[in-house]
């Protein structure tokens, strides 16, 4: 019995949903239409309602990278349909994996694949021919895949174009297929490789392309990425190279900067035109690696206080964490560097970078100076005396809770021995001892009770003394709630190239009257300001901001 004579047994209209697909652009659009019309042709045929369509164009069955496909599975579970109707089998899936777990959650869901060229019910046989096909079509795609890369190979060895991304600086003759260098990036290519040599960073070499008007290949501005992956391309020193990159993980990802072994990949030395000679390109390649095996004293991990906080005033980018080593003694300097500028250069963004250490400094310094002000002392102390008595009202409910649990097992005690008494039933015995463990058991929770209870109050100076305590620990690093206080007060720091803007949220609604650094109603409430002047050595001390940037306070700069 196929799943549609079933439901019909049971007096309900079959529900189905079509699903209709092709692997490539190759195939013609048409091919869509034509599944969705067989598949609507049988719904009519067997008294099916349709319920929805889903439709994958150009995606391949051997993956279930399929967005319809993933989406008819998920709409499964709603119930909208029992039926999932496929023109044949292999357009639910080439896979046999695949196919058997979304079908196993297709059944989850109580809903049926059913194909209209292959007429499969439930029986033993179905079961069989349905893994024969299935079996047919991962080898016909294994097969038809095979087959595609011999005929690849053999136009590799011929150093033939064949497909995917071509190199920067070169391009694909259409009569012949084969690579021929294009002038104008070739110029660019050799700068990237020339300047690595010379010793400049990738910075300055992406700065010097983009005043150029050199573009990528997309037509945009380079960044970090464009000329990293070039400087390894050995394709820039002639040498043809196909199939290198690692095949795929049985869970379908690849690592393209993981080589097959040297038997697998075709390499055919002056199979390419060359852009760059072999002693720049193995010049660059040296300074690379140099530059990966620095010393682990130069890889040492920094901490950033700001982490996520910290913005450029001009292009909005985030600052990220930056070491570097200069000068003879390779002197370490820490600072936040604009994100935007690093990855697209100066053009893009000019700001300057800010020493970690006085940025990280004057906001924790701020940040104490708000959450530790003396002017919260009072109130402090005021909110321990409330939690004191609420916290010994507390143990009183609990303590008459206990001796009121006592008085009715005392009460109950009473009452047996009154009846023993009177009756001498010894039934009665095992019920009295029960109650007395009871007893004995309350009398000792109210023991422990009334020693633990009665939380008394603290003298002010030891309070204040904890509380500056605290505040030195926040400053000096070793207070563990440092990082959690920087985050629930700090919203952004916004870095310009004079001056540095902190933006505060739950500032103590006690303190916004009283701190002049804070910004005035003009602001949104729930968002405080503070303004300092910024210098390349120094960070000082606050200002209004209603007066111009200028230094007020904070010391000499050193």
């Amino acid at each position: 019995m196929t799943a549609i004579e079933r439901i019909k047994s049971r007096g309900r209209v079959p529900r189905a949903a079509l699903y209709a697909r092709f692997s490539s652009d190759n195939q013609r659009e048409e091919s869509i239409e034509a599944q969705l019309r067989a598949m609507r042709e049988y719904c009519a045929r067997n008294g099916v309602a349709i319920v929805e369509e889903f439709c994958d164009r150009a995606r391949s069955a051997t993956t279930d990278d399929r967005p319809e496909f993933l989406n008819m599975i998920s709409t499964s579970k709603e119930g909208h349909f029992d039926i999932v109707l496929v023109h044949k089998l292999d357009r639910f899936s080439r896979n046999r994996y695949d196919s058997a777990y979304y079908k196993r959650e297709l059944r989850k869901n109580n809903v049926t694949l059913m194909s209209v060229l292959e007429n499969l019910d439930d029986s033993p046989e179905s079961i069989i021919l349905e893994s024969v096909l299935e079996g047919m079509s991962e080898y016909y795609s294994k097969n038809l895949g095979r087959e595609v890369m011999k005929g690849m190979k053999e136009s590799a060895r011929q150093c033939r174009y064949t497909g995917g991304h071509v190199p920067y600086g070169f391009k694909v003759n259409k009569e012949t297929y084969r690579f021929e260098i294009e002038e104008h990036e070739a110029e660019a290519v050799r700068m990237i490789f020339q300047g690595v040599c010379d010793g400049l960073g990738y910075a300055e070499i992406i700065d010097k392309l983009n005043y150029l008007g050199y573009r990528n290949k997309a037509g945009k501005p380079f960044v970090k990425n464009s000329i990293t992956e070039m400087l390894r391309n050995e394709k820039y020193r002639g040498v043809f190279i196909f199939n290198r990159a690692a095949a795929k993980t049985p869970m379908g990802t690849r690592n393209h900067h993981k080589s097959k072994p040297d038997g697998e990949m075709i390499r055919i030395e002056g199979g390419m035109p060359r852009i760059v000679e072999d002693d720049v390109f193995f010049k660059v390649s040296g300074i690379i690696k140099s530059r990966s095996q620095r010393t682990t004293s130069l890889r040492a991990k920094e901490t950033y206080l700001l982490t996520g906080k910290v913005v450029c005033g001009y292009c909005g980018s985030a600052f990220t964490g930056n070491c570097m080593h200069s000068g003879r003694n390779k002197r370490k300097h820490v600072t936040y560097k604009c994100g935007g500028k690093s990855k697209r250069g100066e053009l893009h963004c000019n700001a300057k970078d800010v020493n970690r250490n006085y940025l990280e400094q004057f906001v924790v310094q701020q940040i104490s100076e708000i959450i530790f002000s003396e002017d919260r002392i009072p109130l402090i102390l005021e909110g321990y005396e409330a939690s004191i008595a609420m916290l010994n009202q507390q143990s009183d409910s609990v303590l008459n809770t206990l001796k009121e649990q006592r008085q009715g097992i005392q009460t109950k005690i009473d009452n047996i021995i009154s009846v023993i008494t009177q009756s001498g039933s010894p039934s009665l015995l095992a019920t009295l001892d029960r109650l007395e463990q009871e007893l004995a058991q309350v009398d000792e929770k109210i023991e422990a009770h009334e020693q633990s209870s009665g939380c008394k109050s603290v003298e002010p100076a030891k309070v204040v003394a904890a509380y500056r305590k605290a505040q030195q620990m926040f400053l000096d690093g070793t207070l563990p709630q440092r990082r959690q206080l920087i985050n629930l007060y700090v919203k952004r720091v916004v870095v310009y190239d004079d001056y540095v803007r902190i933006e505060l949220h739950n500032v103590p609604g006690s303190l916004k009257g009283n701190d002049a650094r804070l910004t005035d109603d003009s602001e949104p409430c729930d968002v405080h300001m503070i303004l300092a002047r910024f210098s390349r050595k120094k960070i000082h001390a606050f200002i209004p901001r209603d007066k111009n940037v200028s230094k007020i306070g904070g010391g000499e700069e050193n």
